[in-house]
């Protein structure tokens, strides 16, 4: 009788717990919060962290004469105001290679590729280098794990036991890490992995090491999955699938991801090998993590601020992960594109060649920084010097005319910069980043849209210079020229 009862109470036990399991996974606890943040900048937030109750970020802006986009970096308060702005140095405008990060409270930006590191001095609010910090991900009293991203050549995760100073290795992507009782989870935008020992993963080659592969200008990734059991697995192709796990978390315990698909941003969490949705958190949504952000040690911080954008690219925004609150907050970005419009872009171009033509001898920079802005111009001068027939250019003027055509006015100046020896208008497609402006891709008709504004010019040209003096007729180029006097000459090509 008494091992009778005795096997009752075990089984009413055992249903107890199987319920508490199930009540950590419903995630009832996680509440979605939505909010908003408004400010007024010019470009668009790239890499952002939030430290000690304020936004640090990067706002890129594009660079019309380069892949690689201007850069500032801002302190922003919780609100969205701008607390500091300073232009970033061209030795730290590596763009993608950058990795903003937090470790040991402090603010780090590590170039990979250059193996250069900055530190951000929140007291005086400046940038100084230091030497190049690691690229660990996590740290607990057993384990030190390191992680690096070779693009096409793979990745490689190394867990460094601390007592007897070997590496282990395992193949996984961008992972982010969570330790449960003592089994760490990884999970990449595939796959949720679990490990049980990572001494039982494959034991690197001491020529693999971190320390020697991080010094190297190429290396090739891991392929080994030894030691890590496959707890789910996207099976979908590479190339066609519409999922992915942006990243995930714990809550009380468990184990949850935040996943997109090509429906909705959800929570879910593994089991059976199944990705088990729980909670929407929007629809449309495209959350990133850039391929070089995966520094600072996630054992320490765990609070996540990850960008979204949404499919139509009209929505910008923020998701913060911080203990079970999960806030969707949309950035508002006050700054608007100036697009003139097709009337205003005639008289614009009437005005500046007029005002080029009668005073080139003596065009000043000030005269130039005052007028080309009240036209709908702004300062999009790069960085680096670009020389146009031996004379560096001092001056870039971005007027966007309407949603087909943007005009860039450049300024070249001799070596000693006190006289200009070119302006060039240069007429091209629409294509702004910054405030999703692109032309259509109906090349037909932003073929109609440019003919119409060339005849323009002609026109205008004709009509106050009288007819060309020159004319080239090609089969793909056309050019026609105009001289004002001995020094100056108008040439118009397409």
């Amino acid at each position: 009788m008494k091992q009778y009862i005795y096997l009752i109470s075990f089984i009413i036990i055992s249903i107890l717990l199987s319920c508490n399991n199930v009540e950590k996974k419903d995630g009832s606890e996680i509440q979605i919060q939505y909010d908003t943040l408004t400010v007024d900048i010019k470009g668009r937030i790239g890499q952002i962290i939030e430290f000690n109750n304020r936004y640090y970020c990067f706002v890129e802006r594009d660079n019309p004469y380069s892949s690689k986009s201007f850069r500032d970096f801002y302190v922003l308060s919780l609100d969205g105001t701008i607390e500091f702005k300073t232009e970033v140095s061209e030795e730290m405008n590596t763009g993608y290679y950058n990795d903003l990060f937090i470790t040991n409270d402090s603010i780090l930006l590590k170039d990979y590729y250059d193996h250069i590191t900055f530190y951000f001095k929140t007291e005086t609010l400046e940038w100084e280098k230091i030497k190049e910090v690691d690229d660990l991900i996590y740290e607990d009293n057993n384990f030190t794990v390191y992680y690096l991203n070779f693009g096409e050549w793979g990745n490689i995760v190394w867990f460094k036991d601390k007592t007897t100073q070997k590496e282990y290795e395992l193949a996984s992507s961008f992972p982010k890490i969570h330790k449960i009782d003592s089994v760490y989870y990884l999970t990449n935008g595939r796959n949720v992995l679990e490990i049980k020992d990572p001494r039982k993963l494959k034991l690197c080659d001491t020529n693999y090491y971190y320390e020697k592969v991080e010094k190297l200008e190429w290396s090739q990734g891991s392929n080994s999955l030894k030691g890590a059991e496959i707890l789910f697995q996207d099976t979908s192709s590479w190339y066609d699938s519409n999922f992915y796990i942006a990243t995930s978390f714990l809550n009380h315990d468990s184990l949850f991801c935040l996943c997109v698909d090509s429906s909705s941003t959800y929570i879910g969490f593994v089991d059976s090998m199944k990705m088990h949705p729980i909670k929407i958190v929007g629809t449309g949504l495209n959350i990133f993590r850039r391929s070089n952000s995966y520094r600072g040690n996630q054992n320490q911080i765990k609070s996540q601020l990850l960008p979204f954008l949404s499919n139509d690219r009209k929505r910008k925004g923020l998701i913060e992960i911080d203990n079970n609150i999960i806030r969707v907050i949309d950035v508002i970005n006050l700054d608007s594109a100036k697009i003139i419009g097709e009337h205003n872009a005639d008289k614009t171009f009437q005005y500046l060649a007029n005002y080029h033509i009668e005073n080139f001898d003596k065009l000043s920079l000030p005269k130039l920084d005052s007028i080309v802005p009240i036209y709908g111009g702004y300062n999009v001068t790069p960085n680096h010097e670009m020389v146009f027939g031996g004379n560096p250019c001092l001056r870039v003027f971005k007027i966007i005319e309407d949603t087909t055509i943007t005009l860039l006015l450049n300024y070249y100046f001799n070596k000693d910069y006190d006289s200009i020896k070119v302006v060039a208008y240069e007429w091209r497609e629409t294509w702004e980043n910054d405030y999703n402006l692109y032309a259509s891709e109906d090349k037909k008709y932003n073929a109609q849209v440019f003919n119409k504004r060339l005849d323009n010019i002609t026109n205008y040209l004709i009509d106050k210079l009288g007819n060309p003096i020159k004319a080239d007729l090609e089969k793909n180029y056309t050019s026609k020229e105009w001289e004002i006097n001995d020094y100056l000459n108008i040439r118009l090509s397409w």
